[in-house]
């Protein structure tokens, strides 16, 4: 069953990508290059946010920023701070003009940027709409992130790197990807903790040294423990 999701996510995919002469001249003017501009639904936007448990202490950088929704909507309903980067100088100044009518210009920036050059490192929160292929491009940057930064994902997945949580929204007025339907990713970035661990635990009858050898794959460890009584 999650087989054939992702081979229908990946087969859908290509919407996002089709040259620009098949599209309307609508959405000829909303992208850049060949790569057309897809707002998320606001309802998955509220989502994401609450799967990542945004709040007033998160700063969020959204890759590929669009209209700026998402971080518009981080800064007015869950008090968040952060920017969005985007390529496309229209989208940019329609970004803007929507956090400053809303009141969080403050909290709420756009940047012309590559997004596979932008420093992520100030974020708590990253969030996308981006193909898979994309996704996996930027998956060791935002891996080489600290710990516990979470990470966002509408439709489209990040390779073998399973997400922590997943959901599927009812959204009918969809009708690009999985018309009707909405699938949110969550991860959260591990700690890195492959390797050989030891340590020592002082008793009345001594110390005993403790060894611990980990692997690990994303967020899944696992691993052995041996131990030696000192005298």
């Amino acid at each position: 069953m999650k087989q054939s999701k992702w081979l229908m996510q990946a087969a859908t995919a290509l919407v996002l990508v089709l040259p620009l002469s098949v599209l309307g001249a609508e959405e000829k003017e909303r992208g850049v290059g060949d790569v057309v501009y897809v707002p998320t639904p606001q309802i998955v936007v509220d989502e994401m946010l609450k799967m990542a448990k945004a709040g007033p202490k998160d700063f969020i950088i959204d890759l590929g920023s669009g209209d700026g929704r998402m971080v518009i909507t981080a800064a007015k309903k869950f008090g968040a701070r952060g920017f969005g980067v985007d390529l496309s100088d229209d989208l940019l100044a329609e970004a803007r003009a929507n956090a400053k009518a809303a009141g969080v210009a403050d909290r709420a920036e756009f940047r012309k940027q590559n997004l596979f050059e932008t420093d992520l490192k100030q974020a708590t929160i990253i969030s996308t709409y981006l193909l898979p292929e994309m996704n996996e491009k930027l998956r060791p940057k935002i891996l080489a992130l600290p710990p516990g930064t979470h990470v966002v994902a509408h439709d489209y997945h990040m390779g073998d790197w399973m997400p922590d949580e997943t959901k599927t929204l009812s959204v009918p007025e969809k009708i690009v990807g999985t018309p009707g339907i909405s699938y949110t990713y969550m991860w959260i970035v591990p700690a890195k903790v492959a390797g050989r661990w030891q340590s020592e635990f002082k008793h009345p009858a001594g110390s005993t040294a403790l060894e611990f050898d980990f692997a690990q794959t994303y967020q899944v460890v696992s691993g052995s423990a041996k131990s030696a009584r000192k005298h």
